[in-house]
């Protein structure tokens, strides 16, 4: 009789399993030859929401490999986990897993309280940690590990947005900059007064009280405002050239008033221009002509971004986007140069195209997430009709040709649609965009593409 009863129990390991644990409060003895020896997952599907080109929501599936997302064992914590986690939208609520162990593997839920044995057929969940148990054949030795299924929580390629607090008193913004941690805005009060404020980077809770700008006699132009080797620099109205070390003081640079515009500052650069020609000066205070200033370059709400080559890092390109003239009718140009060359060149295309610039006012351009983004106001005329902040538009050649942006997840905030009031807008060195607007409903938006703050 004692032989059938042991027969019985060797071929009943979860019986045996379920009742050690339970009599024993949990307590089994280890044997070191109970072990898993491997834990690996089959495909499984990938659900991806977008926007289909009629504006309706659909989903996509698509399948992601097991086998990229190999498994680590710990056989000393008893934990097993996979390093580089799923992609966001896998379903790990129906998971087929392979195991490969000395002895007989059972996952244990903790809601029914029952085990169950682990085969290549069946799906489990594991949208959660779950214990995983070997027991030998017997059942009287067992070895317990915990077994979690990394997956992104959150959509990388989604831009996210956060609205923060405004800065008191700046009813029209004109230019923003990055600078030892902080953000400093510039732009003007209703009554046209010259102010400025900043805010943390790290803390962006509340912008500092608005301060007037002293530059004496002199009228700032607020949209000449360039950030140049840690320090401000702007042109007056009369044609002098200013600078300033926190951009609330500022002081002549010299006794000369030639100056129309302050158009780029690169690493190394100071780009100016006056009624005739082009100019450059690596120290901030001379100055050199360059070139004759050609037809149709931008001196109006004009963005410069200097960014390296892909192919080569110790190149960079300066791209400009701006407004030749201040007519209703103008049309905004692109120039770039290499930091190789020594003139700027302009892009050609034909006006009427459909991969022209687009029309807008005003218009910002921003070198982000490896790619040329423009928003704006509100679109003039032509293809360009459209309403402010309705679109992103990109440029996969480095401002020849534009298109509005297809991907449905980076967008502008909602609220902003319409808002027609003045605007500027930049990126951090934290890899987030800013956009401030005025008005009589002014806002601060901080966005970010997820996948941009996960760590490398």
């Amino acid at each position: 009789m004692k032989k059938i009863l042991v027969a019985c129990l060797m071929f009943s390991p979860l019986f045996l399993l379920t009742s050690c644990l339970e009599e024993g409060g949990d307590e089994y003895t280890i044997d070191p030859y109970v072990a898993l020896k491997s834990f690996s997952l089959d495909d499984l599907p990938l659900y991806t929401g977008y926007v289909t080109s009629e504006g309706e929501d659909t989903v996509a599936v698509s399948w992601v490999y097991g086998a990229n997302y190999p498994f680590v064992i710990d056989q000393k914590s008893r934990e097993v986990y996979n390093p580089d986690s799923l992609p966001y939208g896998v379903d790990l609520t129906k998971v087929l897993v392979n195991v490969d162990s000395d002895g007989i593997a059972y996952l244990y839920s903790d809601s029914a309280k029952t085990y169950t044995v682990i085969t290549s057929t069946d799906s489990l969940d594991f949208s959660y940690p779950r214990r995983l148990f070997v027991s030998a054949l017997g059942g009287e030795f067992v070895q317990e590990y915990k077994v979690t299924v990394n997956a992104h929580k959150i959509d990388p390629y989604l831009m996210v947005w956060d609205s923060l607090s405004v800065a008191a008193g700046i009813a029209k913004p004109v230019s923003m900059f990055e600078q030892n941690g902080k953000l400093y805005l510039f732009g003007t009060d209703a009554e046209g007064k010259a102010l400025s404020s900043s805010i943390e980077l790290d803390a962006p809770v509340a912008w500092s009280v608005a301060a007037p700008l002293s530059s004496g006699n002199e009228t700032l132009q607020l949209e000449s405002i360039k950030l140049f080797k840690d320090k401000f620099y702007a042109v007056t109205s009369s044609g002098m050239l200013m600078i300033s070390e926190g951009g609330v003081e500022w002081q002549s640079v010299a006794n000369d008033n030639r100056f129309v515009n302050l158009f780029a500052a690169t690493g190394s650069e100071l780009w100016a221009v006056t009624a005739d020609s082009i100019l450059c000066s690596n120290d901030g205070v001379a100055f050199a002509a360059t070139e004759q200033l050609p037809g149709g370059f931008p001196l109006y709400n004009v963005s410069a971004n200097t960014y390296p080559l892909a192919t080569n890092k110790y190149i960079t390109r300066s791209l400009l986007v701006g407004y030749p003239t201040e007519e209703e009718n103008a049309r905004p140009m692109v120039w770039n140069k290499l930091s190789t060359e020594d003139e700027w060149s302009r892009y050609i295309i034909a006006s009427d195209s459909s991969y022209s610039c687009p029309v807008l006012r005003p218009l910002s351009v921003m070198q982000y997430d490896n790619s040329i983004y423009a928003i704006g106001g509100k679109g003039l005329f032509g293809k360009d009709s459209v309403d402010a902040f309705s679109a992103i538009y990109t440029s996969p050649d480095n401002g020849l040709t534009w298109s509005e942006l297809s991907n449905s997840k980076i967008k502008l905030p909602v609220s902003l649609k319409s808002n027609d009031a003045p605007f500027v807008a930049m990126v951090d060195s934290k890899k987030y965009m800013w956009i401030v607007t005025g008005g009589e409903k002014p806002s601060v938006w901080r966005g970010v593409i997820n996948r941009l703050l996960f760590k490398d």
